[in-house]
């Protein structure tokens, strides 16, 4: 009675080795599908947010954020430290696991354009924010909301058809 109970062992064994082999590949390998690659944006941004904000709230304690540097409070440097830092570990993370290759052979020119798109979201985000508290009369919180939804979904396609490709990684 014990070989049959051990064929169906082997046989569940296998069946979560395979699972687990298909849930890795569709996790971790590289695809051109753009409804995986949001989601993995989706996952990227919220270990970015992360990032940025913890620079930010660790070295404002450190270093007294309200201090001056010239005419400007440090917290204000510190948050472009924080931003810019952000910016490098979404741009690895964008290059690694959200997109293909870049069209871009330096790591250099495409982290500077990767920066440059985000730049373009910065002015979405205030245009949209605008729009949404001035001329929709929206409440701030849910015109930043709307803002947030518009730059995700603006900065993930500019990204994906100006500065990566649709090649498969060999």
């Amino acid at each position: 009675m014990a070989e049959p109970n051990k064929a169906v062992n082997n046989q569940l064994d296998n069946e979560v080795i395979s699972a687990r082999k298909s849930l890795k590949d569709k996790v971790l390998a590289p695809t051109d599908n753009t409804w995986m690659q949001i989601m993995r944006y989706v996952v990227v941004y919220g270990v970015v947010a992360a990032v940025n904000w913890g620079i930010l709230y660790a070295s404002t304690i450190i270093f007294d954020g309200e201090a001056m540097v010239g005419v400007v409070q440090l917290k204000y440097i510190l948050n472009v430290i924080a931003s810019l830092t952000s910016g490098l570990v979404n741009f690895a993370l964008s290059k690694i696991w959200v997109f293909n290759e870049t069209k871009t052979s330096s790591n250099l020119i495409g982290f500077l354009v990767f920066t440059a798109i985000g730049a373009i979201g910065l002015v979405l985000d205030t245009l949209t924010f605008y729009i949404f508290t001035h001329i929709v009369d929206w409440g701030d919180g849910l015109a930043k909301l709307m803002a947030i939804i518009v730059v995700f979904f603006a900065t993930f396609f500019i990204r994906k058809y100006v500065l990566f490709t649709g090649k498969k990684r060999a």
